[in-house]
């Protein structure tokens, strides 16, 4: 969701995102946390802030849910458009005037670009029903920070107390968090500090190191809602609107 991202990055990602290992386990994860958290989904609206492509408003509506998106940038809805059937509104989250709420809300690998995070949340909170769902997820960690994060527009990577506080600042009662991309953070560790442009880093690995970083990704699947990971490349986050509470 940010203006300052090029055509060309969006390309890229169109490109890479059906076989990158990273886009495959994150959709994968998103539809399992969904399906969890959202049992019942036939009539429930989900809006999607910063959708880029559209590929995950495209796993959401597989689901059932009636999905929705705004992003700020005119090449994302044109792209999202020709991938999954949606209302598509292209507004800043902060001018977006829906006149209604919605049953869930996710913003993925957003909140990391906005130079006001508590007032994204904010908006966010406004935008819910009573009891309404936030979805997030984020890059953690501020010592993985290097330059690539700067060419992707990030404003910061998140320590998980900074994120939980902002979140529960807002409004929201944290019901669960996780790590994520845990097996595969050694490889990220190595991969980020040789790659030194942000067109190098959006490229899909050999075939054979792409499918055992798919496999690894796939082994947290089953664990991922019963056991804590300790640590990881990013942190998905999953908020109730309602009072703050001391999260679990």
């Amino acid at each position: 969701m940010s203006k300052t991202y090029k055509t060309s990055h969006y390309d890229l990602i169109v490109k890479m995102e059906r076989e990158h290992f990273w886009f495959q386990s994150r959709n994968r994860l998103l539809a399992h946390i969904v399906d969890r958290f959202i049992p019942k989904r036939a009539g429930k609206t989900f809006l999607e802030v910063g959708f880029g492509t559209g590929v995950v408003l495209a796993q959401l509506a597989s689901l059932g849910l009636n999905v929705e998106g705004v992003d700020v940038n005119a090449e994302a809805v044109s792209i999202a458009k020709r991938r999954v059937h949606a209302k598509f509104y292209r507004s800043s989250l902060y001018s977006f005037i829906p006149g209604k709420q919605y049953d869930a809300i996710g913003a993925f690998d957003v909140l990391e670009h906005q130079s006001d995070d508590r007032k994204f949340l904010a908006k966010c909170y406004q935008l819910l029903k009573p009891n309404g769902l936030l979805f997030l997820t984020a890059p953690s960690g501020m010592w993985l920070w290097n330059s690539l994060d700067e060419y992707a527009g990030h404003k910061r990577r998140y320590e998980i107390s900074k994120l939980l506080d902002v979140v529960n600042k807002a409004g929201f009662n944290v019901l669960y968090w996780n790590y994520w991309q845990m097996f595969t953070l050694p490889f990220f560790i190595i991969f980020r500090s040789r790659k030194k442009k942000l067109s190098e880093y959006l490229s899909v690995p050999p075939k054979i190191i792409n499918s055992f970083f798919l496999f690894l990704s796939y082994l947290e699947l089953p664990f991922f809602l019963r056991f804590r990971f300790p640590i990881g490349s990013s942190i998905v986050l999953i908020a109730r609107a309602g009072l703050p509470t001391t999260t679990v």
